[in-house]
């Protein structure tokens, strides 16, 4: 209601670079952003009230740019999701460096198949 952009700055949780390379190993994380939408994949972070474990399902992609990410996030979302085009403000975006170079990127919203989420904190440390 108030088009309102919030960022957060942020560790990833400990274990999900791992998940990540290993969805990426299995061929479960796209390169294309075509494929992008329908890149689902399940990962599992923490619940930022309890501290328990819960999967939460996202969009991941692979950006390989090199050595920074050159990209308007937003609007490259907006462009390849059309669900994020059509609800932006349910879009969550999380960037976490990739082992081999370049950025995963994961995008999720409620509606996500499997158990999206609106909210990136189930993946971060604020610490």
């Amino acid at each position: 209601m108030q088009d309102q952009l919030h960022i957060h700055m942020a560790g990833i949780l400990s274990g999900v670079q791992g998940q990540l390379n290993k969805l990426e190993a299995a061929g479960k994380i796209t390169s294309s952003p075509a494929k992008w939408p329908a890149q689902v994949v399940p990962v599992e972070g923490r619940d930022p009230k309890t501290g328990k474990a819960v999967t939460r399902h996202y969009r991941a992609l692979i950006f390989r740019d090199k050595p920074e990410l050159k990209h308007n996030l937003f609007m490259f979302l907006g462009d390849h999701v059309p669900a994020a085009k059509m609800h932006m403000a349910d879009q969550i975006l999380v960037v976490t460096p990739r082992n081999k170079g370049g950025f995963y990127v994961l995008n999720s919203d409620p509606g996500v198949t499997g158990g999206g989420t609106g909210s990136a904190d189930f993946l971060l440390v604020y610490k």
